[in-house]
């Protein structure tokens, strides 16, 4: 069973609500802390159990609520993760600070025909400068022809704020693809923002001082408007 229990947040409460648990010599699988919240999954918990812990639990100074719940926020996530990266059809992998490869989606793992959790990506392409290229320039590569496994691949490195970075590899029939998009978008740029009013000057203007922050934006605007042209 698994339980949701908040509190207003003190030193110690979340030992002494842990410890009433182990005072009951139930097993605990994991335990999340969200400050005011932990989220216990407790496998022997049993709802007679339960019952008596409920009360318990209440005794302690600025517990608020005791709740069952179906999935702890973070296998929750794992598992919406999971679902994203099983989805995407082209070959992912999330990499740290360092090249090491955190996670990939099964599409990788079929390519390389293993897990490439906690190798380097030089190891990973055999190619040491690769690493060497993504670590000196932050993850902020153009998109290159690499060779994985004796395939032909084009690698799409997108930097993850003080976190390492995403490589995307897509195929070879779709190399064409990308590379059209990407001549596509250098070739028109503003350009493809078509008028001379001042609404448009103003609106380039502004784009333009914005086109270069290494940050989220929101373009926002009425329905057909050309929000995704802008962006």
């Amino acid at each position: 069973m698994r339980i949701h229990v908040s509190f207003i947040d003190r030193v110690g409460i979340t030992q002494e609500v842990l410890a009433l648990l182990g005072a009951r010599n139930l097993n605990l699988d994991a335990v999340e802390m969200v400050p005011p919240n932990v989220y216990i999954d407790a496998p022997t918990l049993s709802p007679a159990v339960l019952e008596e812990l409920h009360d318990a639990l209440f005794e302690v100074h600025g517990v608020q609520s005791v709740d069952v719940v179906d999935i702890l926020p973070g296998q929750r996530r794992h598992l919406q993760l999971d679902a994203l990266l099983a989805a995407m059809s082209d070959p992912v992998l999330a990499v740290d600070s360092a090249g090491l490869v955190l996670l990939a989606n099964p599409a990788l793992i079929a390519l390389c025909g293993r897990e490439s959790a906690g190798r380097s990506v030089g190891e990973l392409f055999g190619d040491p400068a690769l690493l060497q290229a993504l670590l000196d320039n932050n993850f902020h590569l153009p998109m290159r022809e690499m060779q994985l496994n004796g395939q032909s691949l084009l690698l799409d490195a997108t930097p993850i704020t003080n976190a390492g970075g995403l490589l995307t590899l897509y195929p070879p029939n779709r190399m064409g693809e990308r590379l059209s998009a990407l001549h596509h978008d250098h070739a028109e740029g503003f350009d493809a923002l078509l008028g001379e009013s001042p609404a448009i000057r103003t609106l380039k203007a502004r784009a333009l001082r914005v086109a270069a922050l290494d940050a989220p934006l929101l373009v926002h605007g009425e329905t057909g408007t050309g929000k995704e042209l802008v962006a």
